[in-house]
């Protein structure tokens, strides 16, 4: 299978409901076999720096796995077909209802963990990013600045050596040619 930058492929597992972001809106898997899902990609999220699956409302590889093991999360809740099934509920109880309600609350708790932790991991990985780059500009300047000094040692020892060849020359009393090229004997 051939993959397209413009695309992410995400492998789902069993379960009973499973919806993808595609252009027809939904579409429900079976829970008897994994299927390979592809979601629109925009050009924009890989200019960014941003996986696609990191923008708001977009469903995720995360997502996806939580629904498989039979869990789900507020971007799944929010799905067009998820959305229709909930208007078409019976009526429930008071106490189906608070229990309802306590589940999602447990749920979104824990969703706000997970992106809480998640930014203060991004913020972490910035500051590292942030003083990596620093110690690469640092060290540009220290090998910009040896290379510098090796150039300069070398000139000074080409110099030293030609006045030393001169000096040589001179002892002998041979005239120093730079356009002749010495021949072996």
């Amino acid at each position: 299978m051939s993959r397209s930058r413009h695309e992410e492929i995400v492998q789902i597992g069993a379960s009973p409901e499973i919806f993808t972001q595609q252009p027809d809106r939904c579409l429900l898997f079976s829970p008897l076999k994994p299927a390979t899902v592809r979601f629109p990609v925009s050009s924009q999220s890989f200019r960014s720096g941003r996986r696609a699956s990191d923008a708001p409302g977009e469903i995720s590889a995360l997502d996806h796995q939580i629904a498989a093991g039979g869990g789900t999360t507020s971007t799944l809740e929010i799905t067009p077909a998820r959305l229709r099934a909930s208007k078409s509920k019976r009526s429930i109880s008071q106490r189906e209802r608070i229990e309802e309600l306590t589940r999602a609350d447990g749920y979104l708790r824990q969703e706000l963990a997970h992106y809480k932790e998640k930014l203060r991991a991004a913020d972490a990985c910035h500051n590292q990013t942030r003083k990596a780059q620093e110690m690469v500009a640092q060290a540009y300047e220290t090998v910009t600045r040896a290379y510098d000094m090796i150039e300069g040692a070398l000139e000074e020892f080409d110099q030293r050596v030609a006045v030393s060849e001169r000096a040589l020359l001179d002892y002998w009393r041979i005239p120093f040619d730079t356009s002749s090229e010495v021949k072996p004997f």
